[in-house]
């Protein structure tokens, strides 16, 4: 039989960028619960909720001169006229809700707004 010594993960992690034209505008639980355009009586509004408040929490103003490099697609953003700029990132290896932001599929871009997720 072998033994395996020593860390070994199958995690993976994606990141996101979330943009806003208005720079007044901030980052709440309320302004993402539309992407996930579920009615307020579904049974998975609470999920959606809940994945939006994890989505607050782990974002953070994007800071190139901070603890981020220099993010493309915040770069990208900023330049196309999106004033307030926040990034975040999510891990399968933490499981639970994060895990599931990693592997979903969430992109959305109009006039006012933009979420981009990259990886996984």
């Amino acid at each position: 039989m072998k033994t395996r010594k020593g860390f070994v993960s199958n995690s993976s992690s994606s990141s996101f960028v979330i943009g806003f034209k208005n720079d007044e505008e901030n980052l709440t639980e309320e302004r993402l619960l539309p992407l996930f355009k579920v009615e307020s009586g579904s049974i998975f509004y609470p999920f959606a909720k809940e994945m939006c408040r994890l989505i607050v929490e782990l974002s953070e103003v994007y800071n190139p001169r901070k603890d981020w490099d220099e993010d493309f697609n915040a770069e990208n953003l900023k330049k196309e006229g999106y004033k307030k700029v926040y990034v975040g990132c999510s891990s399968t290896g933490e499981g639970g809700l994060e895990g599931v932001l990693c592997e979903m599929e969430l992109n959305y871009k109009d006039d006012h707004f933009a979420f981009i997720k990259e990886g996984r």
